[in-house]
């Protein structure tokens, strides 16, 4: 790219924006002292280790190291170029600038412009296909097929429901007429090759159900069969994954729902897109469903940054209910809290909102849904006849496997009295083998563990010398105020630091200060363009400081420094000391024996 963004636009971008405010789009944080505290976007983890300092408008995970300002983060999580962060957030804070043209250009294409063209694409004809159900003759049907099954013009508008038309090439043309090819069409699974190479339209005569992603951009589509075909035709098609589309990774409904998800902290999970919409008209805002697929790790990172509590709302038939089991074991092995929600006579969300009403729906269903320990305890009675002892003996092991998993012990208790009164047994009966299970399971746990750490390398553990500590913090401080700056190299004088980084840390900041920057970590970070150094400044910015320094506490510090150059030189000497010893020197061995001894004394 020829032209840069001046460095006074970047600055008002990051200026207009706080990171707390950003960050939370993506992450749920918490506050805890002066920072605010969240599980890491970046990688996998059950305890939040991803500390977002809001004076310092920088982020920064102790678990992975990943760190930066708001526009480095907004780089990581979306994918984005520094110049794309850059007019991202100028975009979302109204501010105006002024890109040279080949900057703006650019800026049009996220990613790539075969990403973009697809982006374009799939947008234009959400159109086409919302404007054919709605506004056409031909849309008609599928219009009364919606209004019958419950569907209002709302619900059609507010999900951008379409209807693809039933000819072979309708799209293709409609697409092609306005400069797309026919190469992009077929990568983003809106056209399906033939043997010969020839391609057709992938939708026909279909309702059409455009698919967001999490930034409110149309990436695929799911058509649904309103009338009679051949069984052969699957109920839904999906569009096939591709590089804007990945079902394993996305919600329906998700970027619309995000806001409610995060001030709620809870969302209903959902199967299907007609339950999620019935839902959003019965008052659930914050109701999402999976594309199609079993929930990934990836779906449940991506809730765990967003919200506290899942509420599982899946059909009550029997692969409903298993499918409840799997999921709410995963997301409770993540550490989110799980409801669920189970209805009368193995109906779903869609049917019983249609014979009893979306109020009934929300108060005997939603609000009711019971915790996911409860739903458990029902599950394993289904097909069961505990009037028999083998199968009442199966399904009591079967509910203390289940509470040997709760880590609250009241909670364990109020279970361990309903099963001891309705089966009549022994309270300290059943407790004695709840033990049992639970000294198996962490006997097994310990194995477990052994094992792990006789096949991993453990993680680098080091203690950091103490004049590594005292550069860090005399660092720390000269980056929050350049009269600190001033006063610590009056003291240090020609001292230099010891770490190749922390003298290049230092080098960099005196330059900064010199141009006549304010002290500002964050945007410090753009004035420093090497990466490796980045995360040595994020390190070291994000440790706890107190607001005034004594001198005594700083001439600690520089001693510390100090000491270290001492005891470097004298290993040095004692290498050479050696070195005289192997030659028969013994007159430069007495020599450095001697400044060896005058080292120390000024230790």
């Amino acid at each position: 790219m020829a032209g840069r963004i001046p460095e006074e636009i970047v600055e008002k971008v990051r200026r207009s924006q706080d990171i707390v405010d950003v960050i939370s789009e993506y992450v749920n944080l918490s506050r805890k002292g002066r920072n605010y505290f969240g599980l890491c976007p970046f990688h996998g983890e059950n305890t939040p280790s991803f500390s977002v300092a809001p004076d310092k408008q920088i982020y920064y995970c102790f678990g992975c190291g990943a760190g930066g300002n708001v526009l480095q983060f907004v780089m990581d999580m979306d994918g984005l170029t520094f110049t794309e962060a850059v007019a991202r957030l100028a975009s979302k804070s109204g501010v105006e600038v002024d890109l040279p043209t080949d900057l703006s250009e650019h800026v049009q294409s996220h990613h790539s412009e075969e990403h973009q063209g697809m982006l374009d694409a799939h947008e234009l004809l959400r159109k086409f296909y919302h404007h054919l159900l709605v506004n056409t003759k031909q849309g008609e049907e599928a219009l009364r097929y919606l209004h019958d099954r419950g569907f209002t013009d709302g619900d059609i508008e507010s999900f951008h429901i379409g209807y693809a038309p039933p000819g072979w090439e309708t799209v293709k043309q409609f697409l092609t007429k306005r400069g797309f090819t026919e190469e992009l069409l077929h990568k983003c699974g809106l056209l399906v090759s033939k043997q010969d190479g020839t391609t057709f339209d992938r939708f026909r005569d279909r309702i059409m159900f455009p698919l967001f992603d999490h930034h409110g951009h149309v990436v695929a589509f799911s058509g649904r069969v309103f009338k009679e075909k051949d069984k052969d035709e699957p109920k839904y098609l999906n569009s096939p994954e591709s590089i804007i589309f990945q079902k394993s990774e996305l919600f329906y409904h998700f970027y619309q729902a995000r806001s409610v998800i995060r001030k709620t902290q809870s969302v209903i999970l959902f199967e299907g897109f007609t339950d999620t919409i019935l839902a959003y008209r019965a008052g659930i805002q914050n109701g999402v469903a999976t594309m199609g697929t079993s929930l990934t790790d990836s779906h449940i990172q991506l809730l765990k940054r967003h919200t506290k509590e899942v509420v599982l709302c899946f059909d009550s038939d029997s692969p409903g209910l298993k499918a409840s089991e799997r999921a709410g074991k995963a997301l409770e092995q993540s550490g989110l809290r799980v409801r669920v929600v189970t209805m009368k006579a193995g109906m779903d969300p869609d049917e019983f909102i249609r014979a009893y009403g979306p109020e009934v729906f929300v108060k005997e269903c939603v609000e009711d849904a019971e915790p996911y320990v409860s739903f458990l305890l029902n599950y394993y009675r289904k097909g069961k006849n505990l009037e028999k002892e083998g199968e009442r003996l199966l399904y009591l092991e079967q509910v203390l496997q289940v509470l040997a998993s709760r880590s609250q012990v009241i909670e364990r208790d109020v279970y361990l009295t309903q099963i001891s009164e309705e089966f009549r047994l022994s309270k300290q009966v059943l407790n004695d083998q709840l033990q049992n299970i639970l000294k198996a399971n962490v006997s097994r746990g310990e194995k477990k563990e052994v094992r792990k750490k006789s096949t991993q390398p453990l993680p680098e553990q080091r203690l950091r010398p103490a004049y590594e500590i005292a550069e860090r913090r005399l660092l720390a401080y000269m980056m929050q105020d350049i009269e600190m700056f001033e006063r610590i190299q009056q003291k240090m004088q020609e001292l230099a630091f010891h770490r190749d980084q922390h003298q290049a840390i230092l080098t960099y900041l005196l330059a900064y200060y010199e141009e006549g920057y304010e002290s500002d970590v964050s945007r410090f970070l753009q004035f420093v363009e090497d990466d490796t150094l980045q995360k040595d400044i994020i390190s070291i910015s994000m440790m706890t400081m107190d607001d005034v320094c004594s001198d005594e506490e700083l001439d600690d510090y520089i001693h510390q420094v100090k000491k270290a150059s001492i005891l470097f030189e004298i290993e040095e000497m004692r290498k050479q000391e050696r070195e005289a010893q192997r030659e028969h020197d013994h007159e430069k061995e007495l020599q450095l024996a001697l400044e060896i001894l005058s080292l120390r004394k000024m230790l």
